[in-house]
């Protein structure tokens, strides 16, 4: 959006440059190549293309409007962290605890059946390969307390087991309650950016301002087409000059008359 700006502003600027160069090159021309009505018009025109770089600029402010108020939520949303210039959700950190505190029982079950299933892996071993100390597991050498010291942890296994199951259906749904916390928050992220949108696609759209631009155009086609007159203009400058043979408003009636005639020609030729 700023960059739109930007080029809208750009825009006006050239546009009001223009307007400002071309008014005064009329204003130096030399009086014997200007007319009266003509000048007049050819001013009006330039002023009009002026009116025109106002209007688009009216058209930025409220674009800037839309700026910063999407800037303002932007900054309440996603504030800067303290001595660093990243930005996060102001909920972030929240989020993070009850998602970590909510786990928290589960996972101690989880590190508990860690450390059984490896005294497991452990005493099979020795079972098996004899490949661990037997004090190391305080076991003596008989087969018999190395198969109760399986068979008990093997208990404590599936009671552990249990245990996870409950707390992970408790984890479950307490996580499915802070996800949907957090899909809210996106809902809400995603509607600023929607009404952003339509905010700015208001603020740029043609229609707003269209009726702005017709009047001024149309007021100069007025302008041009009652007010500015060939054959006064002539007058004008041969009066001016002291030339004070005027032109009778003939010449402009068979200006007018050829006028017709070739514009009845050339409908004749496109039919």
């Amino acid at each position: 959006m700023e960059e739109y700006r930007d080029l809208e502003q750009d825009s006006a600027a050239r546009i009001t440059s223009y307007s400002n160069k071309c008014i005064s090159r009329l204003k130096h021309l030399s009086s014997l190549s200007t007319y009266h009505t003509t000048t007049r018009a050819q001013f009006h025109v330039y002023q009009s293309v002026g009116k025109k770089a106002e209007i688009i600029k009216d058209s930025c402010d409220t674009l800037q409007q839309v700026i910063d108020t999407y800037s303002k939520q932007v900054n309440e949303m996603y504030p800067k962290e303290r001595f660093s210039t990243t930005r996060k959700h102001r909920r972030s950190d929240e989020m993070k605890r009850l998602f970590k505190r909510a786990r928290l029982p589960l996972q101690k079950v989880l590190d508990t059946l860690d450390k059984l299933r490896a005294k497991e892996k452990k005493i099979l071993d020795v079972i098996q390969n004899g490949t661990v100390e037997f004090q190391n597991l305080n076991l003596d050498s008989t087969t018999n307390d190395k198969q109760n010291k399986l068979q008990e942890i093997q208990e404590d296994i599936a009671i552990a087991e249990e245990k996870r199951k409950k707390k992970e259906a408790i984890y479950i749904e307490k996580a499915t309650a802070i996800f949907k916390q957090c899909q809210q928050l996106e809902k809400e992220r995603l509607e600023q950016i929607k009404q952003t949108l339509i905010d700015f696609i208001q603020a740029v759209h043609p229609s707003r301002y269209s009726n702005a631009f017709i009047t001024i155009y149309e007021s100069l086609l007025s302008d041009i087409k009652t007010q500015q007159n060939s054959i006064e203009d002539l007058n004008y400058w041969a009066q001016t000059y002291g030339v004070h043979t005027l032109v009778s408003t003939t010449l402009s009636e068979t200006n007018e008359s050829n006028y017709d005639s070739a514009s009845d020609d050339d409908q004749d030729d496109h039919q």
